[in-house]
């Protein structure tokens, strides 16, 4: 068994087995890893079980990124909606304008 200490981290310790090459790693909180260095250290044998527990997944799993899939098309739509809606009113106030300004350039025959 190999001992090995992260320096300057809180993350614990890091013990790799020989017979164990597809297991990556075995992360230990820090106060149970120094429980167990110290009972090393004191010349007890130590023996551990290693049970297959839950997985640690990543930081985003489907439902998040289906959220924020869902977040981008709302976004989305509410943008275009905004945007068609803005350039219906621009067109109209132009359309305004420019009929305003025809009826002034129209001369009145009495």
């Amino acid at each position: 068994m190999t001992l090995i200490q992260h320096l300057g981290t809180e993350h614990g310790f890091l013990f790799s087995f020989a017979g164990a090459e597809s297991i990556v790693a075995i992360m230990i909180d820090n106060l149970k890893g120094m429980e167990i260095l110290h009972r090393i250290e004191s010349g007890l044998r130590v023996t551990m079980v290693i049970e297959v527990g839950k997985k640690h997944g990543p930081w985003m799993n489907q439902y998040s990124i289906f959220f924020i899939s869902m977040l981008l098309v709302i976004v989305t739509a509410a943008t275009v909606g905004y945007f068609g809606f803005y350039s219906a009113w621009r067109f109209r106030i132009a359309r305004a304008q420019s009929e305003n300004q025809v009826s002034l350039c129209v001369p009145l025959l009495f």
